[in-house]
Formats: C-alpha cells, structure tokens, sequence
C-alpha cells in the first residue's frame, strides 16, 4: 500500500471464510450455521479498490473493536470520509476516526441521539444538515463488498490451513495477492 491509497475516502468492513466445508458467510451472518466455522477478515479500502489494514478475528468476534486497531495503523489522515456500516457507529469508533485526521460516515442507527460534541454527535449534525450528501457518500462503502467479491472469486472463500495462525496468514496472504493485482 502506499501512502496516497491511504489519503483519500476509505470504507471498512468485514467478511466471513469458511474453515471446515463450502458454507455460505450469508448463511452464517443470519443464524442459519454456526459462525464459530469461520474466520472474518476486517479490511479498510481505499475507493480505488486497493486495501489499506486488515485483521482477522474468529467468527464470533466482534466488529467494531477491529475498526479502532485498524483507523491506528494509517497515516495520519487529510480530512477525507470513512464509510462504514451501523456496527461501526460507536462513539469509540467515530473518536477514532476523528483522531485520525478523517470524518466518520457510519450508517446511523435509529437509536441514535445527538449528545455532546463527540465525533459521533458531529456525524449525526452533519446528517441532519446535510442528508443527501450524507447518503451519497456512504452509497460508496459498496466498494469494499466489491473488493470482498473479488477476493472470494479469486481466491475462494475458504480457509485450507488447519492451525488458527496459519489460517490467519492464509487470509492475510490473500490480501497481499489481491492488492498486488488490484
């Protein structure tokens, strides 16, 4: 990755690789299996299609916590957006983002209130003013499902190594292929 893939809008999100047999993330993300058969690779993108951080977790963990690890190990940034989805939208997440020199454009939840003057609450004004703008720039994060397609089609969405820091370098190792065809 170099430095200008980092500087400019980025969106985050993760997906699931299957660890035993050819099952469907789809299928374990609403409850169908079980997700404790898969490793999630997390992964920030740059909107030219290159992948700026990724970690990779256990099916059961947690999103949000991986976007605070991964916003860390970019640049300093230049005041462009992250996209990312509702689970991201934490005040924790958001600070983060703000910290880091960018602007968070999370999907909000209906839950949401505007409290404070955390980056959270700065999101939500800037929503409230501003909708379409808003909407617009976060119709952008389909490019990291796009990223996610393409890996999996290229590489197939399972994981073959059997022990958990091999499949973890398997994942990461995707990445590194990916970003050099990309």
């Amino acid at each position: 990755m170099g430095k200008s893939d980092a500087n400019g809008p980025l969106a985050a999100d993760s997906s699931g690789f299957s660890m035993s047999k050819y099952e469907d993330w789809e299928n374990a993300k609403y409850g169908e299996i079980s997700v404790k058969q898969f490793k999630k690779l997390h992964v920030i993108v740059s909107l030219h299609g290159k992948i700026c951080a990724a970690t990779v977790t256990p099916g059961l963990a947690c999103d949000s916590p991986q976007l605070r690890q991964m916003v860390k190990l970019l640049p300093h940034g230049d005041g462009n957006d992250v996209m990312a989805d509702a689970i991201y939208g934490g005040v924790q997440n958001c600070n983060a983002i703000r910290d880091s020199g960018r602007r968070p454009i999370i999907a909000p939840k209906s839950n949401y209130t505007i409290k404070g003057f955390n980056a959270r609450a700065q999101m939500l004004r800037f929503l409230e003013k501003h909708p379409g703008t808003f909407y617009n720039k976060l119709s952008r994060r389909n490019n990291v499902e796009s990223v996610f397609s393409a890996i999996k089609d290229r590489f197939g969405a399972i994981v073959r190594a059997l022990r958990e820091r091999t499949q973890e370098t398997e994942l990461l190792s995707m990445v590194v292929c990916y970003n050099m065809v990309a």
